[in-house]
């Protein structure tokens, strides 16, 4: 992210959010009638809180249901009719070239616990990306729009589907070490021309349990190619680094 911004250069730019314990609360203060529930991974503690918050949910026994992502997928309650949605865009800032899919397939499930019976629906969100291609396809419902555009962008950045792509990850003590891992590694890719390698870069998680942690990003128009270039590296050898092939996330 910028230090400052683009385009009034406010350096006021920074990482922020509201947790679910704090919604429920300002929810609770606005409407001190209704039933407010809480359900998130700090509230679901029981083995058998999840379901029974779920039930009571359905049931009406609870009005508004406070949760993260848990509560956004695979759910039918006939009786829900307003669903909001805080900080819409935050799955967009993600270092990863599937952000944009992912925030779409959420917004347009979570959506779609609303209105799911004979009553009308209505979805509240908020966002600080209004014009955004997922976010406007979500809320459109429109999942041709989304790929018309979000598939040209792939290509264009040489991603999935038009490259295969391998992600080599390295750990240790300190960050120095774990990088050289990486660049001997690359030091071997590169004479291989039809690869394009991005890094060694420092991974989303840097830094856990005192172990530094790397990535190294090899990308191949032909997945034979990768596939070769990877068998004669002989990447079983390697110390210290594991290989991800077709990678789900760069967490």
């Amino acid at each position: 992210a910028p230090g400052k911004c683009p385009e009034c250069r406010d350096p006021s730019i920074r990482h922020s959010g509201t947790g679910t314990e704090r919604v429920e609360d300002v929810v609770q203060k606005l409407f001190p009638k209704a039933a407010v529930k809480r359900m998130d991974a700090d509230a679901m503690t029981r083995r058998d809180a999840y379901r029974e918050t779920l039930n009571a949910f359905r049931t009406g026994k609870i009005d508004i249901l406070v949760g993260t992502q848990m509560i956004a997928k695979g759910h039918n309650f006939p009786h829900l009719t307003l669903v909001g949605i805080l900080n819409a865009d935050m799955g967009l800032k993600l270092p990863d070239f599937r952000a944009a899919e992912h925030t779409f397939q959420l917004l347009t499930q979570v959506a779609g616990r609303a209105g799911r019976a004979e009553n009308v629906g209505t979805v509240i969100l908020q966002t600080y990306s209004p014009e955004h291609h997922a976010i406007r396809s979500a809320l459109d419902q429109n999942f041709i729009q989304f790929s018309d555009t979000e598939i040209p962008f792939r290509e264009s950045v040489a991603y999935p589907p038009f490259y295969a792509l391998a992600l080599f990850r390295s750990d240790a003590k300190t960050p120095d070490e774990a990088r050289t891992l990486l660049i001997d590694l690359k030091k071997k890719l590169e004479a291989f021309p039809d690869l394009r390698i991005l890094g060694p870069l420092p991974a989303p998680i840097f830094r856990m349990q005192d172990r530094f942690h790397m990535q190294l990003l090899v990308r191949a128009a032909q997945r034979s190619h990768l596939s070769a270039a990877l068998h004669q590296v002989d990447i079983l050898s390697l110390k210290g680094i594991s290989l991800d092939r077709d990678p789900i996330h760069f967490g």
